[in-house]
């Protein structure tokens, strides 16, 4: 329960630790620091562990297509979209990942449509509707920052279904190592473009210890307690912390950063929470289901072939949880269309 806690914590908090970086650093420069840090702090582990590197060179595209998608473009694109909305909004927007995870398996036929599932999608994009017309009434435009962050949840989903039909067989660190190292190099030339080379600000400690934070423990500490708990839980279980994340968010940001959100904000926020939960609940009473024989179960080879020695670990129904969203998120899939990472 720690392991968990302190997971869910990592990328619950994330939101605040942004915004509080932002302060003194550039959306791309937060963004190329946590990948550095990331990166420097996975490699060390992936070497204590002696994992071994078979594999990777066949690998690459796919990994470049995940890292990219699931790493490279929501890193970036989420920070500079916390300019524009507080971070407890973005904790609350973060959550459709699942959502489109489950679009893009029932496109690729891993997964069937369900009626809650199908509801639950609905209410979600409803709430979404109803911030971007508060943001409309409030500022007179829509908040397109607010479906900016909705978008990184489609590319988050693109680098969650390159995962589960392609990465499997790879040693669950040392996939979450190489997207770090494949988003370093578009990351770090788009810093170099708009931003320029990061400077340590002297009179800003908190930003500067945003960034390592962000670094260490929200990316490289949180995705080895991912891997570590979706192999002793199953990716069912574990999914449940993307729910939490929003609470978490949502207190820090008042709290610390006295962020107040109108009626109308609230409301959004609680239609796509409401979706999500309703959504989540089809698809990991789904997997719960007896898995087929050759299929799922705990301590046996999920339905794509992959080893749960490899880290990743068979949920509800076999299939795989892949690597959490970067600005938070957790969470893998309880089935082919269950619920992946937000954040």
């Amino acid at each position: 329960m720690l392991a968990f806690a302190l997971m869910t914590f990592a990328w619950g908090s994330s939101y605040l630790f942004v915004a509080v970086a932002l302060r003194s650093f550039g959306p791309a420069q937060i963004s190329f620091l946590r990948l550095l840090l990331g990166g420097l702090v996975l490699g060390a582990a992936l070497l204590a562990m002696r994992v071994p590197l078979r594999g990777v060179r066949e690998a690459m595209p796919a990994l470049a297509v995940a890292g990219i998608s699931g790493i490279a473009i929501p890193f970036v694109l989420i920070a500079m979209a916390q300019q524009h909305v507080s971070s407890s909004l973005t904790a609350v927007l973060a959550t459709m990942t699942p959502v489109f995870v489950y679009a893009g398996a029932v496109l690729i036929g891993q997964s069937r449509l369900s009626a809650n599932a199908v509801l639950g999608v609905l209410v979600a994009f409803l709430g979404v509707g109803v911030l971007n017309a508060a943001g409309l009434v409030a500022h007179g435009d829509p908040m397109l920052w607010q479906l900016a962050i909705v978008g990184c949840c489609a590319f988050l989903a693109i680098a969650n279904l390159t995962i589960r039909t392609r990465l499997l067989r790879l040693h669950s660190v040392l996939v979450v190592f190489m997207q770090f190292v494949c988003s370093i190099p578009p990351v770090g030339v788009y810093m170099l473009l708009r931003e320029g080379l990061p400077r340590w600000p002297q009179d800003d400690p908190p930003a500067v210890l945003a960034v390592l934070q962000l670094g260490v423990v929200s990316s490289a500490v949180a995705y080895a307690l991912f891997a570590y708990l979706i192999k002793r839980w199953g990716s069912a279980l574990t999914s449940t912390n993307t729910y939490l994340q929003p609470i978490i968010g949502c207190s820090l940001g008042a709290v610390v950063l006295g962020e107040r959100m109108s009626a109308w904000e609230w409301f959004g926020s609680g239609l796509i929470v409401a979706g999500v939960v309703v959504f989540a609940a089809g698809t990991l009473a789904r997997g719960r289901r007896p898995a087929r024989s050759g299929q799922g179960g705990r301590g046996g080879r999920g339905a794509h072939g992959a080893d749960p020695g490899h880290g990743w670990g068979p949920g509800g129904g076999g299939a795989p949880a892949p690597p959490p969203p970067p600005g938070g998120g957790g969470g893998g899939a309880g089935g082919a269309g269950g619920a992946g990472g937000a954040g």
